[in-house]
């Protein structure tokens, strides 16, 4: 398997449940987001959020933040945390060859910050709020639309 390049876990083994915990906080970006120098393969910070995200991606070197987006990990995370429509939102936003990595830093950090406004203030309104399930729907996908328009 290991050659073929692909993840092997034998079901006897006496390390099981830590291997197939690695392989999914690994491969589908369950557990904290883990930021990689990419020199070295080490850790140089965790986010266990999206604020946290938001905010140790600018203050990270930006050989990590053109590693990890090369790698669609901030996506794949977010996903994984259940944030589907801002996960969809921001896996367009790569880094092309001819583009800065601090403008797409930025973007993705303002795409991130918009998306959390958003989502606090469509629950509060939600929350104060009795409406029925439809006009709920319409609200939900005014505010969708306006967080397109604001990226």
């Amino acid at each position: 398997a290991i050659a073929l390049g692909c993840n092997f876990t034998w079901k006897l083994s006496d390390t099981t449940e830590a291997d197939l915990r690695l392989y999914f906080e690994k491969d589908y970006g369950f557990g904290a987001f883990r930021f990689i120098d990419p020199a070295t393969g080490t850790v140089i910070a965790t986010a266990t959020n999206m604020k946290e995200v938001q905010h140790t991606m600018k203050t990270i070197p930006i050989e990590s933040f053109i590693y990890h987006s090369k790698r669609n990990d901030f996506s794949r995370w977010m996903r994984s945390q259940s944030l589907y429509n801002l996960a969809k939102t921001i896996k367009p936003i790569v880094l092309k060859e001819d583009s800065d990595p601090e403008e797409v830093r930025m973007l993705l950090y303002r795409t991130i910050k918009n998306y959390r406004i958003i989502s606090n203030f469509l629950g509060s309104f939600i929350k104060n709020s009795v409406i029925e399930i439809e006009q709920m729907r319409n609200v939900i996908s005014c505010f969708q639309n306006l967080l397109f328009i604001l990226i």
